[in-house]
């Protein structure tokens, strides 16, 4: 090989790029805790952008309502001071919705939690008596267990007085948990004003973002990272819209079912399995759970057809309305839009089965897109019957 400066300058980055690789391996716990000290550092402006985004969906639909007004002078107003009308109008209905949600969740949980020993003293006296009436069970198993000798009362004043003995443990814990929560509580305000900010001049930053872009890349590059950057604004804008479409759909078949067939609280379980149903295909189990632990004190029978139920309306929805209606939102099969979840939630957990339904569109589209485009070079066509055409030469 030829020693000239071009060949010399290879030699010299590969070799750094070696040395480079070898300080990582050898540094990653350093490395790592960097990391997460500058994560931490930017966290609020990573919320805070990730807030923007999803206010962006609402606010971009208040103002089209906006600019449906007409032409007197209150129209004319709302128009012009429509960002601000609008972003006062999305905060509004989502301290409303979350409100609403709490208001009726919270109480209900506390009045179950509440009443949780005499709940569960009164169950256990049930099942108790079930199997004293049931010949087989009580000669095989209540003789040699002598459960109804339990004293489930003083089993739980002492639970009760072991967690409450250990006062310095406690408030130590306390201290710390208070601690992350106002941590929380101030990186949550810093986000919300970044996100204020943000969708105040989110123009602005638009054109700024476009002058960077052109500044620093040719031409083409620049023009095919907006078009990528608009098709994953639009993909995920879409998602999370259908998202919580579907949520609400799931609440309302839930909530209607277990009123025409009596289930106790059957308001505030649809508006649980509503709300962990924004976790994509598994979210409302969550609520189930839930609903299962609260309606088997009360009636543990009924607690067995509601998993019938359950399972019944889930397989409807996960099976036909979810893939479908989500799937044409963000034109992504329905195959593999149960692919994505399974493997974002591998990866990710519940964060991951958000992001990759619309990052599969996203690479769908693009992995799409490439294919024709190939195809078309080589003048090659593949028809829906899975036969093969191409152009003599």
């Amino acid at each position: 090989m030829e020693l000239n400066h071009k060949n010399i300058t290879k030699l010299v980055l590969g070799l750094s790029a070696v040395v480079l690789f070898y300080l990582l391996l050898n540094h990653l716990g350093t490395i790592w805790r960097v990391f997460l000290y500058l994560f931490d550092v930017v966290f609020p402006i990573i919320l805070g952008c990730c807030l923007a985004f999803l206010l962006n969906i609402p606010v971009r639909a208040f103002e089209r309502k906006i600019d449906k007004l007409g032409n007197k002078r209150a129209g004319k107003f709302f128009r012009r001071h429509k960002r601000g009308l609008a972003l006062f109008l999305t905060v509004l209905s989502v301290a409303g919705i979350l409100a609403f949600l709490l208001g009726i969740l919270i109480p209900q949980l506390a009045k179950t939690v509440s009443g949780l020993p005499e709940t569960f003293v009164g169950f256990w006296n049930r099942v108790v008596a079930w199997a004293n009436e049931n010949e087989w069970v009580r000669e095989n198993i209540v003789s040699k267990l002598e459960l109804d000798k339990i004293n489930w009362k003083q089993i739980w004043d002492s639970v009760h007085s072991f967690v409450f003995s250990g006062a310095g443990t406690v408030l130590s814990a306390s201290i710390s948990f208070a601690s992350s929560v106002f941590s929380g509580i101030v990186d949550f305000v810093l986000a919300v004003c970044f996100a204020v900010y943000i969708l105040f001049q989110k123009e602005r930053l638009g054109v700024q973002m476009k002058k960077l872009l052109f500044a620093f890349l040719r031409r083409d590059r620049a023009e095919a990272v907006l078009r990528l950057s608009s098709m994953v604004e639009e993909t995920f804008s879409n998602f999370f819209t259908v998202q919580c479409v579907e949520a609400l759909i799931l609440g309302c078949m839930f909530f209607v079912c277990m009123t025409i067939f009596g289930f106790p609280y059957a308001l505030p379980v649809s508006l649980l399995i509503a709300v962990t149903a924004l976790i994509p295909i598994c979210g409302a189990f969550i609520g189930c759970a839930i609903g299962v632990f609260l309606i088997v004190m009360v009636e543990p029978i009924r607690a067995v057809w509601f998993v019938v139920m359950f399972l019944v309306l889930q397989q409807i929805e996960g099976n036909f309305i979810y893939p479908r209606v989500v799937g044409s939102s963000v034109g992504l099969p329905a195959l593999w839009v149960l692919a994505a979840i399974t493997i974002g939630g591998s990866l990710l957990g519940i964060v991951g089965m958000l992001i990759f339904v619309p990052l599969f569109s996203v690479l769908y589209v693009l992995l799409r897109e490439t294919v024709v485009r190939r195809l078309q070079k080589k003048q090659i066509r593949v028809l829906e019957d899975g036969r093969i055409k191409w152009k003599e030469k």
